[in-house]
């Protein structure tokens, strides 16, 4: 029973090596997240959302609020002083639109943000329920 997971084993580690030699870099990742990584989380009556969002400028970070949905997108301005060829880039500015859905509307008068050192801080409420009114008989 051994025997055959050992063989198993030698083979992948086998393939493995393989394919690694074939590639003409030292080293390979895949990474296709393109959109900032976020946290969100309840203080109060208030829902705040925090966005990572290395290496971008206030004025090339749009928000909207439409309804129950934020939305969160860039197109970074292209930058002048890039190397003729990376050895490796992970960190690429690339236009994102990442769009967050909460289970309530947002009241859009009272959205709160503030961007420092590479993190967006959203502070959102949800749109006031209507108060039953009380109605007087004439």
């Amino acid at each position: 029973m051994f025997s055959n997971l050992n063989q198993m084993i030698d083979q992948w580690l086998a393939f493995e090596q393989k394919s690694q030699t074939a590639t003409s870099e030292p080293w390979t990742f895949s990474t296709t997240r393109k959109t900032p990584k976020i946290n969100l989380y309840e203080a109060d009556d208030k829902v705040v959302l925090t966005a990572e969002l290395p290496g971008l400028q206030k004025a090339e970070i749009d928000l909207k609020v439409q309804g129950n949905s934020l939305i969160i997108s860039s197109t970074p301005a292209e930058n002048e002083e890039k190397p003729e060829t990376y050895i490796y880039r992970e960190r690429g500015l690339t236009a994102f639109n990442r769009e967050i859905k909460f289970g309530f509307d947002i009241d859009a008068e009272q959205v709160e943000a503030q961007f420092e050192n590479g993190i967006l801080t959203v502070t959102l409420l949800p749109v006031a329920a209507e108060q039953p009114k009380t109605i007087a008989l004439s």
